[in-house]
C-alpha cells in the first residue's frame, strides 16, 4: 500500500533472521522488540494500519503497547509521537523506532536478555472505536 522504502531493509532483515523464530515468541527481548517493531511496520505499509486508530488498534495496538512499555531509551516517547499522526509523519516516526530498536539491539553486542513474553498478549492501550458496520 504504501511506497516508502525503510532505511535499514538489509541490516533489520538480517537482525530478524537471526533473532526471531518464523513462528511465536522470540528467545530474547531484543527479538520479541524485533518482531513487535516488525509487526507494526508490517501493518501500516501492507495494510494501511495505524496502530492507535480503528482496527489498527486490533491488528498492531498489542505490539505498539509491548515497545511503549519496553523501557527502551526514547522508544515510548516515539510511540507517543506516532500515536498522534498519520500520513509521512506516521512514516516518519516508524522510520526512527526502527532505527532505535535497530541501534539498541546492536549496542547489546550479543549479550541479549531471555525472553518470557509474547507481545501479542500485551493489551493494547489503544481501542478501535470505529463501527466496522459503517463499511
Amino acid at each position: 500500500m504504501h511506497t516508502t522504502k525503510l532505511l535499514l531493509d538489509e541490516q533489520w532483515d538480517e537482525l530478524f533472521k537471526k533473532l526471531v523464530p518464523l513462528v511465536g515468541k522470540c528467545d530474547t527481548v531484543e527479538g520479541e522488540l524485533i518482531r513487535a517493531a516488525s509487526k507494526v511496520i508490517y501493518r501500516y505499509y501492507n495494510d494501511g494500519d495505524l496502530f492507535h486508530t480503528g482496527y489498527g488498534c486490533e491488528t498492531a495496538g498489542a505490539s505498539a503497547t509491548y515497545l511503549l512499555n519496553s523501557g527502551v531509551p526514547l522508544l515510548g516517547s516515539l510511540i507517543n509521537a506516532a500515536s498522534c499522526c498519520s500520513g509521512k509523519a506516521y512514516e516518519q516516526i516508524l522510520l526512527k523506532i526502527q532505527k532505535c530498536i535497530f541501534d539498541y539491539v546492536v549496542a547489546k553486542n550479543g549479550q541479549y536478555e531471555n525472553n518470557t513474553e509474547d507481545n501479542l498478549d500485551t493489551e493494547s492501550k489503544w481501542e478501535n472505536n470505529y463501527d466496522d458496520s459503517d463499511y
